[in-house]
């Protein structure tokens, strides 16, 4: 019997890795070549109202002392590593989870007020609130007709 592992969104991500490949082959030698890339990027929601953003982000196994965040001139970057366990062996076959270092920076289009950022990781999912300044707040102005 053969072992055949199935990921239904992978062909999409096959399409981006081909674009990828394809224009890592045109890079510099001083640009960032593919293999210095993070290994994986975790799934993140991003919400926005009046007053805020909250994002969320999915990075179950990682332990919180992996996890690092940094907010400067409205770029908040996440980063972290997932850690392989040590209970691994070589007869292991299938192996669809991934690990390593991970990136996301995220700019906002408003400004956020760094020393009121919040965060909190449970249950593998890290959410972040980022208030608003209430500079930049959007006003409405009424127009007057004559």
């Amino acid at each position: 019997m053969t072992l055949v592992r199935v990921r239904p969104a992978r062909p999409v991500q096959n399409l981006w890795d081909s674009f990828d490949n394809i224009f890592d082959r045109r890079q510099s030698t001083t640009e960032q070549t593919r293999t210095e890339a993070p290994d994986w990027s975790p799934a993140l929601d991003i919400q926005e109202d009046p007053n805020r953003y909250v994002i969320e982000v999915e990075i179950p196994g990682i332990d919180k002392k992996d996890i690092h965040l940094s907010a400067k001139e409205n770029i908040l970057t996440i980063s972290g590593e997932k850690k392989q366990p040590d209970n691994r062996t070589e007869k292991q076959y299938c192996r669809e989870r991934t690990y390593g270092s991970f990136q996301r920076k995220i700019r906002f289009g408003h400004e956020v007020i760094n020393d009121k950022i919040d965060a909190q990781y449970q249950n593998g999912v890290l959410t972040v609130i980022l208030p608003k300044s209430s500079k930049s707040q959007t006003k409405e102005i009424p127009v007057k007709f004559n």
